[in-house]
């Protein structure tokens, strides 16, 4: 009978492959758009995401009656932007990081 080999990088590699899907289930999100024939209320749909052990959501809107529901929910929120506010927006961030860059070369010139 053959004697039994233990690869230490074998099992380094299936330990870390086991670990990440177990970190990969541990992240689900959900999308949470107000276009429905049937809204539930905020409230009800944060406990709904609670009880589900779901960390995320996206908004397409940032309605106030929602946001009231997921504050101090430890669920993390991410907001979209509506396609047509884009422009609008790139430009601002433009101005805001040349005013950035600016005000940095500013202040890195008076401190030499």
């Amino acid at each position: 009978m053959a004697a039994a080999y233990f690869n230490p990088a074998l099992a380094l590699l299936i330990l870390l492959l086991v670990g990440s899907l177990l970190q990969a289930v541990a992240y689900i999100g959900a999308n949470w758009g107000i276009l429905s024939t049937h809204l539930l209320s905020p409230p009800i749909v944060v406990d709904l995401l609670k009880e589900n052990r779901i960390g995320k959501v996206k908004l397409f809107d940032t309605y106030p009656s929602i946001l009231r529901a997921l504050m101090g929910s430890n669920i993390e929120v991410m907001a979209g932007i509506p396609n047509e506010m884009l422009e609008l927006l790139s430009s601002l961030l433009l101005l805001r990081t040349f005013g950035f860059a600016r005000m940095s070369r500013d202040t890195w010139l008076k401190v030499e």
